[in-house]
């Protein structure tokens, strides 16, 4: 185990074990909340999107990582994009 900082957002622990190219050092805590929000992920993935996933995660602040579903997506999605359509005198047609 080394004396690296942990690269994920909000992660203040220096001890890391584990090192990924273009992705950087991630901590045991982070590595274990990476593996529980692997179980979310579809069955099939495109390879090249196995590393945009780590990716984004790692932008998550730690703790912070909460899987939807069901109609918990719906509701987040609703209250995201709502009824927000644009106003009229937005386009010039």
């Amino acid at each position: 185990m080394s004396v690296m900082a942990c690269n994920r957002e909000g992660c203040d622990n220096i001890m890391c074990d584990r090192y990924a190219h273009d992705i950087g050092y991630i901590c045991n805590e982070c590595y274990q909340e990476l593996l529980v929000a692997k179980t979310h992920w579809p069955f099939s993935v495109p390879k090249d999107e196995v590393k945009q996933r780590i990716i984004e995660f790692m932008n998550t602040n730690k703790g912070h990582t909460y899987n939807l579903q069901g109609s918990e997506i719906d509701n987040e999605f609703d209250s995201i994009m709502g009824n927000h359509n644009c106003p009229d005198d937005e386009f010039d047609y």
